[in-house]
């Protein structure tokens, strides 16, 4: 028997539950361990020293007041100790609103157009739009309306593959078995 079987079995044990097989089992565990045989006799001198207490007596009534008090109880309204402001706690409402002004002042931050925010990426853009190779701008001409898009000679992909470098990365591949 194992100290787990031992401990699921000790109540049996104790209410006299057991098979004869077990109850055999049980008591060579006992014998062989001395720790579980005073677990088992601990247990067995609480059980008695709770029998010997006294029985406490209440009045015929006792139950009937009792459901009264607890069914008054639920019907009073708890008050909370601590105040809130839109539901949230003194505490939790000051982290809400500094949270709330962090993320206007950094969206502001980064969406206003007069500053520029990202240094790298204006510059690139910047550069790229001087060249003519991207250009968001578009200025309409009187064609505009009679000139399908089909019909156009010129694509402004091929104006950007002759920008980018094709580069020759063979010489840096390097194979494990080479």
């Amino acid at each position: 028997m194992e100290r787990y079987q031992f401990e699921d079995l000790i109540s049996d044990y104790l209410e006299n539950t057991l098979t004869i097989a077990q109850r055999k089992s049980f008591d060579s565990y006992l014998e062989s361990n001395p720790k579980a045989k005073q677990l088992v006799d601990n247990m067995k001198n609480n059980i008695n020293e709770l029998n010997e207490l006294p029985k406490v007596k209440t009045s015929a009534a006792f139950m009937k007041n009792l459901q009264g008090r607890l069914s008054a109880e639920r019907r009073i309204p708890v008050e909370s100790t601590a105040k809130s402001f839109l539901g949230f706690t003194p505490l939790y409402a000051t982290v809400m609103t500094g949270l709330v002004v962090a993320f206007l002042f950094v969206s502001i931050e980064l969406f206003n157009p007069e500053k520029p925010n990202l240094p790298i990426l204006n510059k690139t853009f910047a550069t790229h739009a001087d060249e003519g190779s991207i250009s968001n701008k578009h200025e309409p001409t009187e064609n505009d309306d009679n000139q399908n898009l089909a019909d156009v000679e010129s694509d402004s992909l091929d104006q950007l593959d002759d920008d980018i470098k094709k580069k020759d990365y063979s010489k840096q591949i390097h194979l494990v078995n080479d």
